[in-house]
């Protein structure tokens, strides 16, 4: 059965923060809209719910804000409006239902809905089955939602509407190496110039990971032969005194990955970053120098 909309006076009506959209709230959209309104009235009316709060009267809006602007704007006494009887965890779903649906929202204000929708549920698998989606699209908002710093500011100013390029730009931000900090430093510059792509992003987190590795291996102590998965040894290497076949690899592996990741940095314009890759380099081809001129 399709409920009734009725006639409902703009001064009983309030708005409350649940799910705060940006998209549409300025001042030049609600104006367009009060003029549309004074032509042909409110096509569709809002949905309110009785404000239940100790003390309230009269309504809070769970959807159509935007549309009860416009009609103050407009000059109306009145607003059709459809009253839902729900709890303000319903109310707060339908709300967040019904931005999501709309073609021009934001990713900070579609992320921040998610969070709302998550925090009231309780779970994102339960907010994943009320919006009807997947577990790992609603995870995937939940972490934009989280981001700080200059990527939060990114975020809502929609300098960059890509969220797997944000999330993959936040891993870096919290890698502990100076190279990272560095490349995360450039990126984010890029986004002001266009450079930075969701491509570039996952290209220097791969490159930055496979140095955070190499680096986790070379500190290891390593141990007997037989101890954990060596790295398959070639008829070429012999491993070094002291030293298991792998962890000499490990050491030769370190070598490549760094001189690989410093010529990236030099290709892309990074030459700070290729400096500390350099340095890092160095170093291990002085440490394995000195493990094979053990052998003679």
């Amino acid at each position: 059965m399709t409920a009734t909309a009725e006639m409902i006076p703009l001064a009983s009506i309030r708005a409350e923060v649940q799910i705060r959209m940006r998209n549409g709230l300025d001042e030049d959209s609600l104006r367009e809209l009060a003029g549309t309104i004074r032509e042909v009235g409110v096509i569709e009316p809002i949905v309110v719910r009785p404000d239940m709060t100790p003390g309230g009267t009269g309504y809070i809006v769970i959807a159509g804000e935007r549309r009860l602007l416009a009609c103050e704007l407009a000059g109306l006494d009145a607003i059709p409006a459809i009253i839902r009887r729900v709890d303000p965890k319903t109310a707060t779903a339908i709300q967040a239902i019904e931005n999501l649906q709309r073609v021009d929202l934001s990713l900070a204000d579609t992320a921040q809905a998610v969070a709302t929708m998550v925090a009231s549920y309780g779970s994102v698998k339960e907010t994943a089955r009320v919006l009807g989606k997947s577990v790992s699209w609603v995870s995937k908002h939940q972490s934009v939602a989280k981001l700080q710093g200059p990527l939060q500011a990114a975020l809502l100013s929609d300098e960059c509407q890509d969220a797997e390029l944000l999330l993959a730009l936040d891993q870096i931000r919290r890698m502990k190496s100076a190279a990272a900090a560095l490349m995360f430093d450039e990126l984010l510059n890029g986004m002001d110039a266009g450079t930075t792509t969701r491509a570039s992003v996952r290209e220097a987190l791969e490159r930055l990971k496979k140095v955070e590795a190499a680096s986790q291996l070379d500190g290891d102590e390593g141990g007997d032969e037989g101890e954990g998965a060596e790295l398959p040894t070639s008829t070429s290497t012999k491993a070094m005194p002291g030293m298991s076949a792998s962890k000499t690899l490990q050491l030769l592996d370190s070598c490549a990955v760094y001189a690989r990741s410093a010529i990236s940095s030099i290709e892309g314009g990074n030459p700070v970053a290729a400096k500390l890759l350099m340095q890092e380099f160095l170093g291990k081809v002085t440490e394995t120098r000195k493990g094979f001129a053990e052998v003679g």
